[in-house]
């Protein structure tokens, strides 16, 4: 394929790793995406909870897909920087010789088995309080914290050789530049992070009796990591001074693309999950431990977490299984089914697992009902494929509502200032105007809805001083589209959401 030539621009490369994709950007400084593309990888069965990534593939994967977007400009000589963000929660642990022999993703559920070691130093309401106010993070069976301490009671050999403990995006960091180091924003998902002061816990690493070395520097996101390896730089015609910079997890990296940047502001980022944020000038720990708090990219920030479940999981659920037979472009009949569909889909719900955040039960199997009228020779009706569709974007939509709600009680005095939105599912006109109608506010939704891009954009401006600060890059490459409230629809709404939330409370107790 013919390189493009852009005269006088400047390029980043973002990297954006996921549970099952690999998304590799070209970034022109003025916000374009020059090109883009997304490569599958597997996650592999290791034992009876375990899962785990094969790092060398993905490794593979990030070089093939780096050289696949250069391929699309002339003069390489114009990247400037290279930053990456990966799925929060996933873990790497490198042995004495900074090998990695363990890559595990956000659903490695393998601390299940070691959990109990950390119930008998915390235990009791009491014990769990005080962990839950070190680390906001709660249950402690996902967190690398678990998931270290099950290679120290089943894996002994391989503990005795462990050499660092890292985020899966350090992991990426130091594979480009050399570098260990790790930044509170993704540390944050560690349960080994003291929220309060953004530096890991000394508590919880000596009452676990682990050694202080293993956990890297921390630096701010924002920031220059280093220079890329010489290796890497000959091997993608790359200048040797290139820099890597650290963005942060992908959620506020998403946050920071959409402009959701000051105080009380929240994001929903409407991709696989659905983790609502609000950001916060101080770090406020839930009293209930229903909402996590975790670092922010922005200096002296915190962002609150109330998470609405597995919400593009499953609309893709849909997508593939309903209507994958059509020979249409799925997208275009998703838009179409919304169009002709009104609130409530005649009188269908759909309960397909997006609800209040409640991690505390998250081991609790859960199933799937969608509820519509039945065929009566009384009334006219009508279910089919595209009520179906609507009740599911509603029940996402009352998800992101429970959530939603809980932020504002807690955002205290002014309350929520301004809602953003992005992601995957914010390329549908008619889900962003469904969730604007369900929570009756205004959504502001950048431009360039995978707001990813823009975040790595945006950081990597910032630590290489093109801009004096997240505000001033923000105002100049985010461009934002308004979706306002049907005032009607809304009060439609209200009536309709009662009615889900009682026959979610019946289907919760069967």
């Amino acid at each position: 394929m013919k390189c493009m030539k852009y005269e006088n621009m400047k390029y980043i490369i973002g990297i954006d790793v996921s549970s099952t994709n690999i998304k590799i950007g070209l970034i022109s400084d003025n916000g374009e995406v020059i090109a883009q593309t997304i490569i599958a990888h597997d996650i592999k069965k290791d034992g009876e909870f375990g899962l785990c990534f094969d790092l060398d593939e993905i490794w593979d994967k990030i070089t093939d897909g780096i050289k696949e977007v250069l391929s699309k400009i002339e003069n390489k000589k114009d990247v400037i920087a290279i930053s990456s963000c990966a799925q929060r929660i996933a873990t790497v642990f490198l042995d004495k010789d900074l090998k990695a022999f363990y890559g595990g993703p956000n659903k490695d559920a393998r601390g299940l088995d070691a959990q109990w070691l950390i119930d008998d130093e915390y235990e009791d309401e009491e014990g769990e309080r005080r962990l839950f106010n070190i680390t906001a993070h709660n249950p402690p069976l996902v967190f690398s914290l678990a998931r270290l301490l099950w290679y120290k009671e089943e894996e002994e050999e391989q503990f005795k050789k462990m050499g660092k403990v890292l985020m899966l995006d350090d992991w990426i960091q130091f594979k480009l530049s050399g570098e260990l180091v790790s930044d509170p924003a993704v540390a944050s998902e560690s349960q080994f992070l003291d929220i309060k002061e953004k530096k890991w816990s000394e508590e919880i690493i000596e009452t676990f009796e682990l050694d202080h070395s293993w956990f890297p520097t921390l630096i701010e996101p924002g920031t220059i990591t280093g220079k890329i390896i010489s290796d890497l730089a000959n091997e993608f015609q790359l200048p040797t001074d290139t820099k890597i910079v650290k963005s942060g997890p992908d959620t506020q990296t998403g946050l920071v693309g959409m402009g959701c940047i000051e105080d009380k502001e929240v994001g929903i980022p409407l991709g696989t999950t659905a983790p609502i944020m609000m950001v916060i000038n101080e770090p406020k720990i839930d009293d209930t431990r229903t909402f996590w708090t975790s670092c922010n990219l922005i200096p002296n920030t915190w962002v609150m977490e109330a998470n609405g479940g597995m919400t593009g999981m499953v609309f893709d659920w849909y997508k593939d299984n309903i209507i994958q037979d059509l020979e249409d472009n799925p997208y275009s009949i998703i838009e179409s089914y919304l169009e002709k569909t009104d609130p409530g889909a005649n009188s269908s719900f759909a309960f397909m697992g997006p609800e209040l955040m409640n991690f505390k039960n998250q081991t609790d199997i859960k199933r799937s009902v969608l509820v519509f009228p039945s065929h009566s020779s009384i009334s006219d009706i009508e279910s089919n494929k595209a009520t179906m569709l609507r009740s599911i974007i509603e029940n996402i939509g009352f998800a992101v509502l429970e959530n939603f709600t809980g932020l504002k009680e807690r955002a205290g005095d002014g309350g929520v200032q301004k809602v953003y939105c992005a992601g995957g599912m914010a390329n549908s006109k008619h889900i962003l105007q469904i969730i604007s109608d369900i929570l009756g506010i205004e959504l502001y939704v950048p431009k360039l809805r995978e707001s990813g891009w823009l975040g790595f954009l945006i950081n990597c401006m910032v630590a290489l001083d093109e801009y004096d600060s997240y505000r001033s890059a923000v105002d100049s490459l985010v461009q934002l589209d308004v979706f306002s409230p049907n005032i009607e629809n809304t009060k439609r709404y209200k009536r309709i959401y009662t009615q889900w939330k009682r026959y979610k409370e019946k289907l919760d107790e069967l």
